[in-house]
C-alpha cells in the first residue's frame, strides 16, 4: 500500500481500514489521544480540492444531524492537494458493539454490507425503521442542493446500532465533477446529478438488506419472503416501496427522498393485504377477473413429492456425479475430479448405496470433467488447460492416458458433452483464465487431437459448467450463458451480462445448442427470473418441461424447491409446492432422472431424496 503524502499534524496512524485509489481511511489517535477514523483524500485533478472544500463547508452542518457518520474535524493541505477528515468510529464488526479502546488491535468497521454478508437478510420492520432514518438524512442532503452519489451497503455504517450514511468523498452538487461516479448496479439509467441517483441507490441498498440478494437480482424475492409472518401486513408494502425507489424507469420511480420517507412510514404502519384466496373468492367485477386470470395462469401445474432414500447422509467429499456419469442399466453412478495429488475417482451403487473412492496419483492434472462411455465400460476424464484425456476402465479401475496432443491453453476449461451424431466427446467453452471464449471442440480419437468446430450464426459464451445438461436423445444441450462481449475480457460489460462479482460478469440466460445445425437459441432471459442459489437443472419428459432446483444460502434459508418451465419465454419457471420430506438443502451434489419412472434423485449432504413431480 502506498502511504499518503500528508498526515495532519498531531495524528498518529495506527493501521489502515480501507484503501482505494487516492483515498485512505485509518484507525488513528487524534491530538487528544482519542481513537478516531482518519480519512485522507488526495485530489489529482486540477480544481478538485477547491470543489471539495466548498462542499465540506456546506456539508458539515447537515451531517451533524442523525443519519450521518459524524465529522469531528477537517482540514486541507494545499501543497499535496489533500483533504482530511476526523470521523466518528462505527461499531465493531466482530463484537457488534460500539468501538472500545480494547478493540483497537482487531477493529473493523461494521458496514451494512458486512452485516448482510455475516448475518443474512434483515427483518422487515428493521429495514423499514432504518430506511426511514436514511431517507430522512438523504432528504436533508438534497434540500441543501447536494447529492451523495455513491450510496451502497459498503458506504452505510452501523453506529451505536443505527444505520448512517458515510463516505462523503463523492458528495457534490448537480453539475460538479466526481472522481467516483457511483457504483454499477446502484446507478439508474438516467445517470448522475439528480436526486434519482441517490434514491435508486438507497432503494437497492435496502433491497439487499431485506432480501440478502445481490442488487442485480432486483426485484426478485427469495421464496421464503412471501411466507414470512409479516408479509401480509408490512412485507408487501415494503416490497412496493422498494420497487418504486429502485425502479430503473424514471416514470415509475419515487420522485424524492421525502416521498420515499413518507412511503416507508406508511409501510411501517402496515395494512393487511387481501390473500389470493380472498381475491379469487370475492373478486370485484372486471378487476377481479383480470387478477384471477393472472393468478390461475401462474399456479403450479405439479407438486414435488419428496421421499428420503436409505442413505442417512451423502456427504461424499468432491463428488461430481451427474447424468453424464450415471449408468442406470448397472445402477451405478461415478464421479471423477482432480486435485494436486491426481485424479479422485468415486463410485456409488444406486441399489445398495455402497460407495467407494480411489486416488490415481499423477502430477500436473488440473481440473477436469468426466463422461461415461456409451457402453458403460469407461469413465473418460478430460483435463482442463492441458487438454489431456484419461480413460478409467471400470472393470479393473486402471487409468490409461489416451495420448491426446496437448492444447496447453489456460482457457481450455469447458464442460463436456457427447455428440450422438459424430460419436465424439465434445467440450463447450465459456470462461477461463479471466477471459471469455466462444469455442466448441470435439475429440478426434483417430488423430488423438481436439478439433475446433466452426461457430454458428449466433454465438454464446456458456457459464455454469455444471449446468450443461442434455435432452433425452442428447441431440440438444442446454447451457446457462449469454452473448458475452466483443473484447473477450471478463471485466467488460455488454448486452446480456449481469452483475460483476470482482472477477466476471454473470451470463445467466438459458440457451439451447442443437447439434444437428450447430445453432444456439436463447430460451429464457434469466435476468427476469434470477433464482436464488440455482443448484441444477434437468429435462423432465413427462411434464414436457425443464425442472430447475434451487437450494438454500446463508442469506436466504429455505426449502429446496423445484421450479418447472414449459418453454414459454414470456413466463418464468413456476415454483412447485413440496410434499413429504423436503430439505433445507445447504450442499447440493447431484441431480439425476431415473429413466423408468422419470422420478428425480437429489443428492445432498442431508441424504438422497427421490422426488416425484405429481400433476395437480
Amino acid at each position: 500500500m502506498t502511504p499518503p503524502e500528508f498526515v495532519p499534524p498531531g495524528y498518529e496512524v495506527l493501521r489502515p481500514l480501507s484503501v482505494r485509489a487516492g483515498s485512505w481511511v485509518f484507525l488513528a489517535l487524534n491530538p487528544a489521544r482519542q481513537h478516531a477514523g482518519l480519512k485522507i483524500q488526495h485530489c489529482s485533478r486540477p480544481g478538485a480540492l477547491a470543489e471539495l472544500v466548498s462542499v465540506r463547508q456546506r456539508l458539515l452542518p447537515i451531517v451533524a444531524a442523525e443519519g450521518f457518520i459524524g465529522v469531528r474535524e477537517w482540514g486541507v493541505d494545499s501543497d499535496t492537494s489533500t483533504l482530511w477528515e476526523e470521523l466518528d468510529l462505527a461499531d465493531d464488526s466482530i463484537t457488534g458493539r460500539p468501538f472500545g479502546p480494547d478493540d483497537a488491535v482487531v477493529y473493523t468497521p461494521l458496514s451494512l454490507a458486512v452485516h448482510i454478508s455475516e448475518s443474512g437478510a434483515v427483518p422487515t420492520q428493521k429495514v423499514i425503521d432504518q430506511g426511514i432514518r436514511l431517507a430522512t438524512a438523504l432528504s436533508r442532503l438534497h434540500a441543501a442542493g447536494l447529492f451523495h452519489r455513491d450510496i451502497k451497503p459498503a458506504n452505510i455504517l452501523v453506529c451505536r446500532g443505527e444505520w448512517v450514511l458515510a463516505d462523503y468523498g463523492s458528495v457534490g452538487e448537480a453539475g460538479t465533477s466526481v472522481e467516483f461516479p457511483g457504483t454499477e448496479g446502484y446507478v439508474p439509467p438516467d445517470g448522475l446529478g439528480t436526486p434519482a441517483l441517490d434514491i435508486c441507490a438507497l432503494g437497492r441498498s435496502l433491497y439487499e438488506a431485506w432480501t440478502g440478494l445481490d442488487r442485480f437480482h432486483f426485484p426478485s424475492l427469495p421464496p421464503g419472503h412471501l411466507r414470512r409472518e409479516d408479509w401480509n401486513r408490512h412485507g408487501w408494502m415494503l416490497n412496493d416501496v422498494l420497487i418504486q425507489a429502485a425502479n430503473p424507469r424514471p416514470s415509475g420511480r419515487c420522485p424524492s427522498a421525502e416521498e420515499l420517507k413518507s412511503l416507508l412510514e406508511t409501510a411501517r404502519a402496515g395494512r393487511r393485504r387481501l390473500s389470493r384466496r380472498t381475491l379469487l373468492a370475492g373478486g370485484v367485477g372486471a378487476a377481479a377477473g383480470v387478477v384471477s386470470a393472472y393468478v390461475w395462469r401462474n399456479l403450479p401445474s405439479h407438486r414435488a413429492r419428496w421421499t428420503r432414500l436409505p442413505p442417512k447422509r451423502f456427504g461424499m467429499e468432491s463428488w461430481n456425479g451427474s447424468e453424464l456419469t450415471c449408468d442406470w442399466e448397472r445402477r451405478m453412478c461415478y464421479s471423477a475430479v482432480s486435485d494436486p495429488r491426481g485424479i479422485i475417482f468415486h463410485s456409488c451403487d444406486l441399489t445398495t448405496w455402497k460407495t467407494s473412492s480411489r486416488l490415481f496419483k499423477m502430477d500436473g492434472v488440473q481440473g477436469g470433467h468426466a463422461l461415461l462411455s456409451p457402453d458403460g465400460t469407461t469413465l473418460r476424464f478430460c483435463v482442463t488447460v492441458s487438454g489431456e484425456v484419461f480413460d478409467v476402465r471400470l472393470a479393473d479401475l486402471e487409468v490409461q492416458p489416451l495420448g491426446v496432443a496437448p492444447v496447453s491453453d489456460n482457457g481450455f476449461t469447458g464442460a463436456v458433452y457427447f455428440n450422438p451424431l459424430s460419436r465424439r466427446v465434445g467440450r463447450v467453452f465459456g470462461y477461463g483464465d479471466f477471459r471469455v471464449h466462444n469455442r466448441r471442440f470435439e475429440l478426434d480419437e483417430k488423430d488423438r487431437r481436439w478439433i475446433e468446430l466452426p461457430a454458428g450464426d449466433v454465438t454464446v459464451w456458456p457459464r455454469h459448467e455444471n449446468l450443461l445438461f442434455p435432452s433425452s436423445d442428447r441431440l440438444q444441450w442446454f447451457a446457462f450463458g449469454g452473448l458475452g462481449n466483443s473484447s473477450g475480457r471478463q471485466s467488460d460489460s455488454s448486452l446480456g451480462t449481469d452483475g460483476y462479482d470482482g472477477r466476471f460478469y454473470e451470463l445467466n440466460e438459458l440457451w439451447r445448442l442443437d447439434l444437428e445445425s450447430g445453432r444456439w437459441t436463447r430460451l429464457l432471459p434469466f435476468r427476469r427470473w434470477n433464482p436464488v442459489n440455482l443448484a441444477a437443472a434437468i429435462v423432465h419428459p413427462p411434464t414436457r418441461g425443464i425442472a430447475f432446483l434451487t437450494g438454500s444460502t446463508k442469506a436466504a434459508p429455505g426449502q429446496a424447491t423445484f421450479h418447472l418451465w414449459h418453454g414459454d419465454p414470456d413466463r418464468n419457471p413456476v415454483a412447485l409446492p413440496n410434499e413429504g420430506e423436503s430439505i433445507a438443502m445447504f450442499h447440493f451434489w447431484s441431480l439425476l432422472r431415473e429413466p423408468e419412472t422419470n422420478r428425480l434423485w437429489v443428492f445432498a449432504d442431508e441424504g438422497v431424496f427421490e422426488v416425484e413431480l405429481r400433476k395437480v
